[in-house]
């Protein structure tokens, strides 16, 4: 499932931080039909906000990740993850901002954006976990905004064949492409037994689909403590 999909995305090495709307010099969002003043004045920002100055300067300070060769499921993890302040800049850290991103112009992103996003894929997702209402995840994942989808050939290991990747623009657009592959394929996923992440088993993941754990410094960890215990 994951070779169908391909994905870098920028997350910046320094980390991020919460900062006020006035320290950005923005104006407090307001609710556009109350005309007044909504939610939080919170803003997800680098915590080095200097901008890179050439390509040279901005390989140092942002890191292209691949939150697919962790090996776990991004978008189950992503509407897991707890849906606080801290929560949302711990994600962050992890795997950047949701959508495209100039770092040579940091302005940040709303607190309420991440967190109305997070509750907006949660609602669908476990609606869909739940009930396996197909109809209703059907028109949620519709209704969602994707962006273009680049798709492209690779030739497989042997050179003699080759497949179609899909290369979504934003790490919001690739979770919900996460999520439609896991579900057509009719993989599985579950909770690692020890460090309680989500990861996919089954077919086109690579993993058994009585894997208990997301990575082997997990499976070691928790054989480990099974000796020690006696088990």
């Amino acid at each position: 499932m994951t070779e169908l999909l391909e994905f870098f995305w920028p997350v910046h090495r320094a980390g991020y931080k919460l900062v006020s709307g006035k320290e950005l010099g923005r104006k407090k969002p307001t609710d556009a039909l109350l005309g007044k003043a909504a939610g939080s004045d919170q803003w997800i920002v680098p915590v080095d906000k200097t901008p890179p100055t050439d390509l040279d300067a901005y390989a140092k300070v942002i890191d292209f990740r691949d939150p697919l060769k962790l090996g776990l499921c991004v978008y189950r993890n992503f509407v897991d993850w707890n849906a606080t302040p801290e929560g949302a800049l711990r994600f962050t850290d992890s795997y950047g901002f949701l959508f495209e991103y100039n770092y040579n112009k940091p302005q940040g992103m709303l607190l309420d954006t991440w967190l109305s996003h997070q509750k907006n894929m949660r609602s669908a997702i476990l609606a869909w976990e739940r009930k396996s209402d197909v109809s209703k995840m059907v028109f949620d994942f519709n209704a969602v905004e994707l962006g273009p989808l680049t798709t492209k050939l690779r030739q497989n290991r042997s050179g003699k064949g080759v497949y179609v990747v899909l290369q979504p623009k934003s790490l919001w657009a690739m979770m919900w492409v996460e999520f439609a592959l896991q579900i057509s394929n009719q993989s599985g996923i579950r909770q690692c037994e020890w460090c309680s992440n989500w990861f996919p088993y089954g077919t086109g993941t690579g993993r058994r689909s009585k894997a208990r754990f997301c990575s082997d410094p997990c499976r070691k960890a928790s054989h480990i403590q099974s000796k020690k215990e006696g088990v």
